[in-house]
């Protein structure tokens, strides 16, 4: 079992390998929904894993609910891309704070 893994099809798969982390390639996100479901289910087992936001971004509603109602392990974080060089990181932040915390933070 390991502890992080990472769910990727693009560059972002490429910059987590380097940095050490076992990657799934996956060629689209119907590949990627079926993996991340049986992590989910409990068939596999991770502590963590790492999704390809461009791979959220086409995930059907279902998916999105199911991952915002899962609770425990495995913890399921979004890897933005890092293909553009603008990224509004105070978004970024509150965008992965409000469901942590339960209300949003504004930084200024």
């Amino acid at each position: 079992m390991h502890s992080v893994i990472a769910l990727a099809n693009s560059e972002v798969g490429l910059q987590l390998r380097l940095a050490g982390v076992p990657v799934i390639d996956v060629t689209d996100a119907d590949e990627a929904i079926q993996i991340l479901l049986r992590y989910l289910d409990g068939l596999d087992a991770a502590q963590i894993i790492l999704v390809d936001e461009t791979l959220r971004e086409r995930f059907p509603e279902r998916i999105h609910k199911r991952i915002r109602e899962h609770r425990g392990l495995p913890l399921i974080l979004f890897c933005p891309s890092f293909e553009t060089d603008e990224s509004d990181v105070d978004a970024l932040l509150a965008e992965l704070l409000k469901p942590a915390i339960g209300y949003e933070i504004r930084l200024e």
